[in-house]
């Protein structure tokens, strides 16, 4: 009997729930020209800073990838390099 009634409220609970979930936004309605996140324009000093962290940082891995893994060997036996180049 308690189970039943357990089930039974978490099922009242649950549909109430649904019931009051609304993703309206509290009816903030986005402009075309608001965009998504309505979020400022891009600095292009900081985005050419964010690409060179991005391509070149390495955080202090290379001992893990060379050393450790040893994926230089695994490269040069695995990859040809006009494969290599056609990447870049």
């Amino acid at each position: 009997m308690r189970t039943i009634l357990k089930t039974l409220a978490f099922s009242v609970f649950v549909v109430f729930t649904m019931i009051n979930c609304n993703n309206d936004d509290s009816g903030h309605k986005i402009d075309a020209s608001e965009g998504y996140l309505n979020l400022p324009p891009l600095d292009p000093t900081l985005v050419a800073g964010g690409q060179m962290v991005f391509r070149y940082e390495t955080f202090g891995d290379e001992t893990f990838w060379t050393d450790v893994l040893k994926m230089n060997e695994v490269v040069q036996a695995a990859v040809s390099p006009a494969t290599a180049l056609s990447f870049v």
